[in-house]
């Protein structure tokens, strides 16, 4: 049942019973008339609830965008609507309390498999030399194809995300194996 019939049949639920309203035919086409705008309404209110939400918002999007600083330099600037609301929704979660286990998911969501010890302040990201093929992010090359180039901006990409999730007073020590 669409919502235009639930709010009339709830309309005409709330009308008094008897004789005298079986026959108010203006009436009722004037609650069908209320109940159309209701639902309209209603439709409505269930599409901005899904836009306040930076994974499903299509309208809003540019608006989550604007407010959370995006595109940034820690952040690819995305080419889909999918790839934006991304963005929108990693940047908004990084505003959490971050753990080891963040961090480590963090750079799973950019591609890379790495583990994390914490001690003293000091957070250190371990990056298998596999994960990187070979490009280190102290090592200055030039690539010669667009694929080693996109590593390389990748194998910063990581460097520069963890940095920015990271809580001031933690340094982020990335080693490379």
């Amino acid at each position: 049942m669409d919502l235009e019939t639930q709010y009339s049949n709830q309309a005409d639920n709330l009308l008094p019973r008897g004789n005298l309203w079986e026959g108010m035919a203006t009436i009722k086409a004037i609650l069908r008339v209320a109940a159309r705008a209701f639902a309209r309404v209603h439709a409505r209110f269930e599409a901005l609830k899904r836009e306040s939400d930076p994974r499903t918002a299509v309208e809003t999007l540019e608006d989550h965008e604007r407010v959370l600083g995006l595109p940034d330099e820690c952040t690819l600037i995305g080419t889909t609507i999918t790839e934006r609301q991304l963005n929108c929704h990693r940047k908004h979660a990084r505003t959490a309390h971050r753990t080891k286990a963040d961090f480590v998911a963090l750079a799973l969501e950019i591609g890379f498999t790495v583990s994390a010890a914490y001690a003293s302040n000091v957070l250190t990201i371990t990056v298998p030399n596999a994960a990187t093929n070979g490009y280190f992010h102290n090592t200055f090359t030039t690539a010669s194809t667009v694929d080693e180039f996109l590593e390389e901006v990748a194998t910063l990409d990581v460097e520069c995300a963890i940095r920015r999730a990271a809580p001031a007073h933690i340094e982020v020590i990335f080693n490379y194996t």
